[in-house]
């Protein structure tokens, strides 16, 4: 066989149905509710300085959508906002070309507690 010859069309065949799988397959882990919890959230919490807890998240990134339910969030300086549902809709194609546009966000059920600041003295 000389090393010049172009691969099988098995070879392409089995190359594409790989590849097909594999985006399959990383489409729907990344989509995923426990990737975004374990994962995702975890990075938001360090970036943002707040605690977040969700109950369910969703996220549909062909028809844009996210939807969480059960939204907690805890910036440890008093504030909490409890059982919260967001639905937010974005460009899809803006995301394709590297940008976010935001088309809709509903915000529905929030229990917000803002603890009273304590003040401190120094007495000299």
């Amino acid at each position: 066989m000389n090393s010049s010859t172009p691969p099988k069309k098995g070879c392409l065949l089995k190359l594409v149905i790989f590849s097909v799988i594999f985006s399959i397959v990383s489409y729907l882990i990344l989509t995923s509710s426990i990737f975004l919890k374990s994962v995702v959230l975890p990075v938001a919490e360090s970036i943002a300085g707040i605690e977040i807890e969700v109950d369910d998240i969703n996220v549909s990134l062909l028809s844009g959508k996210i939807e969480i339910e059960g939204l907690k969030l805890n910036d440890k300086k008093g504030l909490n906002i409890k059982d919260g549902d967001v639905n937010l809709s974005f460009g899809v194609l803006d995301l394709i070309s590297g940008g976010i546009s935001v088309e809709s966000l509903d915000v529905k059920f929030f229990d917000i507690e803002i603890a009273a600041l304590e003040q401190t003295t120094q007495t000299t």
